[in-house]
């Protein structure tokens, strides 16, 4: 198991949908784990801590003389039905304790780093029991737990592809660290590429990446594999033999019936729907002048509300759905169209930067509140992991001294690096300083265009330049840079937006007004 620990084996189970019994063994302890289309059902244990009779009494569940009435039978599946028999349990009440049972098995397993495992597809449950088991929050629970250096050795290939999955959910409270690292992997990217963005100690990134790929927001390129492909054919056929065989004959004579095949024209339906509904979001994205109407939601709505309405754009307009069905320009306004409301959800699904954001779209609303350099409210507020001040006069940090000296030598060293082209030395030295001291706006500003030099982290360049705006709104270089960003990706529109507002801030600037007067020539 030190080569496939339970919760990579579960995972690779569940994904090929696999039906079997996989037999662990470490030391005295033995497991055999049962799965129906890639789903945990059950679990039994050789250990008398994990027998049922043992789990009621460590809850103190029910009273002793109904445990010891009902323990004399021979198996926890016996014992369950002699106590609904007796009416000391309802049949919800013993799924419940099935489940928990289960997730004790389950939990110190989990952390086996050594011992042996075998998968047996031919093998069933013979015994009438299902449990439903939340399974994802118990892989992310051990992720977190397994020994550092364990994990680290999971990712032996710099160059590994990440990538993020559409539409996973997120009812996970994630730490910190797991969602600094996942607002990172917002697209393909490698092992290499993530450290040097992530600005956390590598150790930190690989149990962050790990928690992130367990639960299933993440997605690795090269996972090591427990099973092969001839291994994988095997089990499905073993499976789709015993799906048949439990037909029942009166059902083959439908199975025979021809299948009534698709219409010719649906695919065409299909894209010109995509297409007109594409072409809804870009017109409703240009009139939105908040996050609320960017996600289509009211001020009032819940963060349920908010989570559902995100969620539910992804899994319509995730860039990777039109990868291969439309031409360079549309996918490119769709990866931007996204990336608004990605950040959108960012804003709007923190508690705390939710109600800084409204404080700013109600000083907005006041009347002579928006001259002609100011902002639109829904790229006033700040995104990334910690909230920032609105207000901030002077560049501030909450760290320790030695840290903002730390923060500032490598913000010093980043620039350099980033004005002698060694772009990758930049990103991570101006990504520290970046974490370290979150509030410079200096700091947020030069991350911005290190960033802004890759083209698949310029979505995160155009959340550090607004960050750093939200910060210090009144220096002009900041608007620049993100009217350069947005030059460089084909928004002339905002760029000429950044630009005015620069020249608004400081009249005489003659690089504001160069690129302001290039993008009027190019109309």
């Amino acid at each position: 198991m030190h080569e496939h620990p339970l919760v990579e084996l579960i995972r690779e189970i569940s994904t090929a949908r696999l039906t079997g019994a996989l037999r662990l063994a470490r030391e005295r302890a033995k497991m055999v784990v049962y799965f129906d289309d890639g789903e945990i059902i059950y679990a039994i244990s050789n250990l008398r801590v994990f027998r049922m009779s043992e789990c009621l009494r460590r809850w103190g569940m029910i009273k002793e003389s109904e445990i010891a009435a009902a323990a004399e039978t021979v198996s926890d599946v016996e014992t369950g039905a002699a106590l609904v028999a007796r009416g000391a349990l309802t049949e919800e009440v013993l799924g419940e304790l099935r489940a928990r049972q289960l997730a004790d098995m389950l939990r110190p397993a989990m952390l086996w780093i050594d011992g042996a495992w075998e998968f047996d597809a031919r093998v069933r449950l013979t015994e009438d029991v299902r449990v439903q088991l939340g399974v994802s929050e118990l892989l992310v629970e051990a992720a977190r737990r397994l020994p550092q250096g364990f994990v680290v050795s999971r990712f032996s290939n710099p160059d590994e592809k990440l990538f993020p999955v559409p539409g996973a959910s997120a009812n996970l409270t994630l730490s910190t660290e797991e969602g600094f690292v996942m607002s990172r992997v917002i697209e393909p990217l490698t092992i290499r590429e993530l450290l040097a963005l992530s600005g956390l100690p590598s150790t930190q990134t690989f149990m962050a990446l790990y928690a992130l790929v367990n639960y299933g927001i993440v997605k690795r390129g090269s996972e090591p594999r427990a099973f092969n492909d001839e291994e994988l054919q095997d089990a499905i056929a073993l499976k789709s033999v015993s799906a048949r065989a439990a037909v029942p004959k009166a059902t083959k004579t439908a199975e025979a019936a021809p299948e009534k095949q698709p219409q010719a024209t649906a695919p065409a339906a299909e894209e010109f729907d995509e297409e007109r509904e594409l072409q809804s979001l870009f017109a409703r994205l240009g009139r939105a002048d908040s996050y609320y109407e960017v996600l289509g939601v009211r001020r009032t709505a819940s963060s349920g509300e908010i989570k559902k309405a995100y969620y539910s754009h992804a899994k319509r307009f995730h860039p990777d759905k039109f990868r291969q069905h439309t031409d360079a320009q549309l996918h490119a306004r769709v990866e931007t169209a996204f990336a608004e409301i990605a950040q959108a959800y960012d804003t709007l699904k923190d508690s705390q930067q939710r109600a800084t954001y409204d404080l700013s779209l109600a000083a907005k609303s006041k009347p002579g509140a928006r001259g002609k350099g100011s902002q639109s409210p829904r790229h006033t507020e700040m995104t990334g992991s910690k909230l920032r001040t609105l207000d901030g006069d002077a560049p501030a940090t909450n760290s320790a001294p030695a840290s903002a000296q730390v923060a500032e030598e490598r913000f010093r060293r980043g620039v350099a690096a980033l004005e002698q082209g060694d772009l990758n030395l930049a990103l991570g030295l101006l990504s520290e300083a970046a974490l370290v001291a979150p509030k410079n706006a200096d700091y947020r500003a030069y991350f911005g265009r290190a960033l802004a030099s890759h083209a698949k982290t310029r979505r995160q360049a155009e959340m550090e330049f607004q960050a750093a705006i939200a910060i210090d709104g009144s220096n002009a270089l900041y608007h620049i840079f993100l009217a350069e960003l947005y030059r460089d990706i084909g928004l002339h529109r905002r760029a000429q937006a950044e630009l005015e507002r620069a020249l608004s801030i400081e009249p005489q600037n003659t690089e504001a007004r160069r690129l302001l007067d290039s993008l009027i020539v190019k109309k």
